[in-house]
């Protein structure tokens, strides 16, 4: 079993890997807690020198969504996510990423307005 540290420099490495190729966007399939910029996944996309954009989103599930960028590409932290059957955030997020439109904050914090998702 690795620690945070050894987590942390392996997924900085796969992220760094993953870049290289140039790709529309990053997801990854973290579990369902801990989240955001202090837990594994959020110091290895500052390793990678990556800005976060936004972290917590107003969908469930989805709420510890976790947006940066790396340059143009989006890299999304989604916990719990990819295994939920429900419509989630990685449905509202997805085609905007596959479409190279750059998401903001404040479009992720606008996905609340009106109870998107529930």
């Amino acid at each position: 079993m690795l620690n945070a540290v050894e987590d942390e420099a392996a997924v900085s490495r796969a992220l760094f890997q993953m870049l290289r190729s140039k790709p529309s966007g990053i997801l990854i399939a973290s579990t369902t807690a801990p989240a955001g910029p202090d837990d594994v996944i959020g110091r290895a996309m500052a390793r990678v020198e990556c800005h976060i954009e936004k972290f917590l989103a107003p969908v469930e599930p989805g709420n510890l969504l976790l947006l940066a960028y790396k340059e143009d590409v989006p890299i999304v932290s989604a916990p719990g996510c990819f295994r939920s059957a429900r419509n989630n955030v990685v449905d509202l997020v997805l085609p905007p990423i596959l479409s190279r439109y750059r998401l903001s904050g404040w479009e992720l914090a606008s996905l609340g307005h009106g109870g998107v998702l529930s």
